[in-house]
């Protein structure tokens, strides 16, 4: 094996092992501040509407979340955020 593809090889095992360890930081992450008192939407008068498919694919990742006050009069504002990954 040359040492060029050996390098390349190298390149490839680190980048997949980075993203990996990076991967995992953040669910842990994701999941321990979901554990936090204040991360409860009931806590803030909101009502939580989980996994309302956007598209007829039927995957997972084609779903979202809707967070909106229980007590509302009339038009309110939307923020919509968009996380890709």
């Amino acid at each position: 094996m040359s040492q060029s593809r050996r390098r390349r090889i190298v390149q490839r095992l680190r980048q997949r092992v980075g993203s990996a360890a990076v991967d995992n930081l953040f669910r842990g992450a994701s999941l321990l501040g979901q554990l936090h008192p204040r991360a409860r939407p009931h806590r803030h008068g909101l009502e939580l509407r989980r996994d309302i498919a956007y598209t007829r694919s039927g995957r997972p990742e084609h779903r979202l979340d809707v967070y909106r006050p229980k007590q509302r009069d009339g038009a309110l504002p939307i923020v919509i955020y968009i996380h890709g990954g």
